[in-house]
């Protein structure tokens, strides 16, 4: 691997505004006289304005970050076909710099579709931590002084994407088109393909409130919108939906009413795992209208859902849960009765809620950290095994707490828990994965952007960022529809992971697998802290499944 290059020029000069990126306070606002761009010309170590490396794409390069001890610019990336795979390239200023652009040079492997994305960073405890991301798209970008910034480079494969060993290389430009810095992507494509439907079901709604309140439409909570705005209303979501299925993640209720024709077409399609039939109460006849019309597609039944009741905490809630659930199996009985619990209390019929709902409902979703809190993992886990036997179904999810020693999807936490999260949702065998929502904007301060903020859950806790959001709106940065984010890359890679661990075990049995996987986590509360760590679990695992399908 080689060293970095670094640049300076002799001279400065002043640059403008970078359109997008204003949002989230990273661009320079004004040039100022220490303000210079990179250009030709090696420079002395102490009159760099800048160093530079590569890491995993799930890494957070916080701007105070200083980066790794050795800062390399050049990456491994392993692949399957049909997946996606990112890298990233930090850069650390010296001096404002102005005018930074991305290109590959050369031409791209067969096959591969490769994007660079600008990493926006968002103001949490004395730091900007990195998050939402927004394609580069040959714009240039502003760097202020003392900052580490980050750009992620994606590559995604197709189904007949050749397996191949490549090079990809990037440069980074100066105002005038020089080079300053060139990066290596030494990227594998391994002989193994990801199906087209999700490992495992995923379940992360949309809500409509935020869209139309961050989007200028009017506050639905409390108005009806007129037929222009819903209509309007009624594009973004479908924007939003479909962006969230390209990861895989079914966004809750489909873009049209199940008993519009329209919907039967997403009902049908392999990436939606799950769609929303009811939620709490329900319409009697709309329901029964549903089932008469979804009953005789098994692949549609199989798909529909009726979320019963959220998160029951006492003995009240849990016989409100039976008598609905008891109500909606009259109505339509093939129609999978779901909830999430966190706690474990005890009914009056002597049952636990682990107990209690596995009598009433069909998918059972506990929160990921029961399986550490109610006896260790192993022995919670076979609290399901007659239940999943039986045909039903074993979810897990996270929401807003607990944090440490537990994996989550906070923004101010490394993505590599993010990661080990769904490797983590393997290992205790659950069939799918929920969060309570994608883009839970609509509680965010008044006049506050979630580029600019991620505490969406103040009637919580002011101390928890990104909890039921990890989008953000294109509105605001000149695309029409979502942008993702690190964390919704790390969930993509995670569904990945499943699927690739799903092929393992098939192909070199169960034990094999589990050896691989203690090399990351160990338990709930027990796993890998290190980008290396991980980065070798996964590149032996897809190296070993690659091998014994050759043979």
């Amino acid at each position: 691997m080689k060293r970095i290059l670094l640049f300076l020029l002799a001279a400065a000069m002043l640059c403008g505004l970078a359109a997008c990126n204003s949002s989230n306070g990273d661009a320079i606002q004004s040039t100022t006289p220490s303000t210079t761009t990179i250009g030709n010309g090696e420079q002395s170590p102490n009159e760099v304005p800048f160093i530079s490396w590569m890491n995993s794409g799930y890494y957070k390069n916080t701007h105070k970050y200083e980066g790794p001890d050795e800062k390399l610019t050049d990456f491994d990336v392993y692949m399957a076909k049909n997946e996606s795979e990112v890298t990233q390239i930090a850069v650390r200023t010296k001096e404002n710099i102005n005018g930074v652009s991305f290109v590959f040079d050369g031409k791209l492997p067969d096959g591969v579709k490769a994007e660079i994305f600008e990493i926006k960073t968002l103001s949490i405890e004395g730091d900007r931590w990195p998050d939402g991301l927004v394609p580069l798209d040959g714009r240039t970008v502003d760097l202020r002084k003392d900052r580490t910034y980050s750009f992620l480079i994606k590559f995604t494969s197709q189904n007949d994407t050749p397996a191949q060993k490549s090079t990809v290389k990037v440069l980074m430009k100066d105002s005038e088109g020089n080079t300053a810095c060139e990066y290596t992507v030494n990227l594998t494509v391994w002989d193994i393909v990801i199906p087209d439907a999700p490992a495992i079901s995923m379940w992360a709604p949309l809500d409509k409130e935020s869209l139309a309140k961050h989007y200028g439409l009017g506050d639905i909570r409390n108005t009806t919108l007129d037929e222009e705005k819903q209509a309007e209303l009624d594009r973004i979501y479908k924007l939003y939906y479909d962006f969230l299925l390209e990861y895989g993640i079914s966004g809750g209720d489909l873009p049209y009413d199940l008993l519009d024709p329209r919907a039967d077409a997403y009902m049908s399609d392999p990436r939606v795992t799950v769609f929303t039939v009811a939620h709490s109460e329900f319409d009697e006849e709309k329901v029964k209208a549903i089932y008469d019309k979804i009953k005789d597609n098994s692949v549609w039944l199989e798909k529909a859902v009726y979320y019963v009741l959220d998160e029951p905490t006492t003995v009240d809630m849990l016989d409100q849960l039976k008598a609905r659930a008891e109500a909606f199996r009259k109505i339509a009985p093939d129609i999978k009765i779901a909830s999430a619990y966190y706690t474990n209390i005890k009914h009056s019929s002597g049952l636990d809620t682990t107990d209690f709902l596995q009598q009433y409902i069909d998918i059972v979703s506990p929160k990921l950290c029961l399986f550490d809190q109610l006896g260790g993992m192993d022995k919670y886990k076979a609290r399901f095994e007659t239940f999943k036997k039986n045909g039903n179904k074993m979810w897990t999810y996270v929401c807003w707490e607990p944090g440490k020693p537990y994996v989550n999807l906070y923004v101010n936490e490394q993505g590599i828990d993010h990661r080990i999260m769904y490797i983590q949702t393997y290992d205790i065998g659950a069939d799918g994965w929920m969060y309570w929502c994608s883009n839970k904007w609509y509680d965010i301060e008044a006049n506050v952007s979630p580029w600019s903020s991620m505490v969406t859950v103040p009637w919580l806790t002011y101390d928890i960022y990104g909890d039921g959001s990890f989008i953000y709106p294109g509105n605001e940065v000149g695309i029409d529809g979502a942008c993702g984010s690190l964390r919704l890359e790390c969930i993509r890679d995670g569904i990945e992971d499943i699927a690739l661990l799903k092929i393992a075990e098939e192909l070199l049995g169960k034990s094999k697998v589990d050896s691989q996987i203690n090399k990351v986590s160990m338990g709930i509360t027990m796993y890998a802290s290190k980008e290396s760590t991980f980065n070798s679990f996964r590149e032996s695992l897809g190296n070993d499944v690659e091998a014994a399908l050759k043979k």
